[in-house]
């Protein structure tokens, strides 16, 4: 049982849209293993905003128009208004014991929570004033959390990768199931171990869960608890992405190989399967999505796709490839690593934040009509 503390969308002219439409013209569709490139020049497309710290691992705050990312070398949290001319920036009191990442519920965008590894707990602040709104206290070791909307859960993973622990923020109890130690083989052999993420839906009100990692990818479920092992795929993940209506879907940046790959639940066989796969050219570094969109960003380039929420669909549907690191010029991001990627349904922008450099990109997306 855990113990509670008590306690502008960016507006564009018409003859930007116009422009965004052009650039999107060369829409391609391609079914099988693979999709055409469509690349476009990006030339007015990307805007670069000077912030006040270097930012990793950045959400976007639905509703609020903001984005939240760590402070690159320090334990604070940053929020970050990508729309206002200078990028206004917001730093956090230092975090005790921050653990790898934050998150936001995408239904409220209210608060943000923040595992405290060494405390055993999750600091809640606002996403408003990024002040200490409460704590869920007695979490073992939480180093990387990801919150489930629709059954109001906190999933929390150790540093390790082997312990998958469910949190009910209804009461705040850890509920049973993979928070079990008998299991933590199981949870392992699914993508966990050291570097492992989770990324939880954020439809369905079962609580869910993605696992993903150096063994591979799995999906957890619980109806509603406690919620266990559905299936997995040895498929090792450099990075991934939930889709944002399917949750039976990710989109998967594979280790060792330039391609991107759409990994589904099998609704007769409960079996996960690769069901698109695309060369990108290079690696797959950070992917995200809206309800309409997967973003996919490698070191040079992001790749727009078309999220194609039904069953049938054999392959990616590209929309747009937009050079990003040509429109940065030959300063300080001409060769910076990326360090995060992040965005939502309520802006007209991907943003990309650059390790050990303050800087956003703020990348235009392709015209929503298309």
């Amino acid at each position: 049982m855990t113990k509670r503390k008590d306690r502008g969308v960016t507006r564009h002219t018409r003859s930007e849209f116009l422009k965004m439409a052009a650039a999107s013209a060369a829409l391609v569709s391609a079914g099988g293993c693979a999709a055409a490139r469509g690349e476009s020049t990006g030339q007015g497309r990307v805007r670069t905003l000077r912030v006040a710290a270097p930012l990793e691992e950045p959400v976007w705050v639905p509703g609020k128009m903001v984005l939240i990312a760590k402070v690159g070398g320090e334990p604070r949290l940053a929020r970050i208004q990508p729309a206002a001319r200078r990028a206004r920036t917001l730093l956090s009191g230092a975090i005790a014991g921050m653990g790898s990442n934050a998150d936001v519920d995408p239904e409220s965008g209210g608060d943000v929570y923040v595992p405290q590894t060494p405390r055993d707990r999750i600091l809640v602040l606002s996403t408003d004033d990024l002040r200490e709104r409460d704590a869920i206290e007695d979490v073992p070791s939480p180093a990387k959390i990801s919150v489930h909307p629709g059954s109001k859960t906190i999933f929390t993973l150790n540093p390790a990768g082997t312990r998958l622990t469910p949190v009910d923020l209804y009461t705040s109890d850890i509920t049973p199931g993979v928070g079990k130690p008998a299991i933590r083989r199981t949870v392992e052999a699914m993508g966990g171990g050291a570097g492992a993420d989770i990324r939880a839906p954020a439809r369905n009100i079962d609580p869910t869960v993605w696992v993903g990692g150096k063994a591979g990818l799995g999906y957890y479920q619980g109806k509603p608890y406690p919620v266990e092992k559905e299936s997995a795929v040895s498929r090792r993940a450099r990075t991934f992405a939930v889709d944002m209506v399917k949750d039976t879907r990710a989109y998967v940046g594979p280790s060792g190989s330039s391609e991107l790959l759409r990994i589904e639940l099998n609704p007769a066989t409960r079996q996960l399967q690769v069901t698109a796969r695309m060369k990108t050219g290079s690696p797959v570094e950070y992917i995200a999505v809206d309800e309409n969109r997967v973003y996919a960003a490698t070191g040079r380039e992001l790749i727009a796709l078309r999220a194609d929420n039904f069953l049938g669909v054999a392959g990616f549907k590209e929309i747009e490839t937009i050079p990003f690191r040509r429109n940065l010029g030959k300063g300080p991001l001409a060769s910076a690593p990326l360090s995060g990627l992040a965005t939502g349904n309520d802006t007209h922008e991907v943003y990309l934040t650059f390790r050990d450099r303050p800087y956003v990109a703020a990348i235009l997306k392709p015209n929503d009509s298309l």
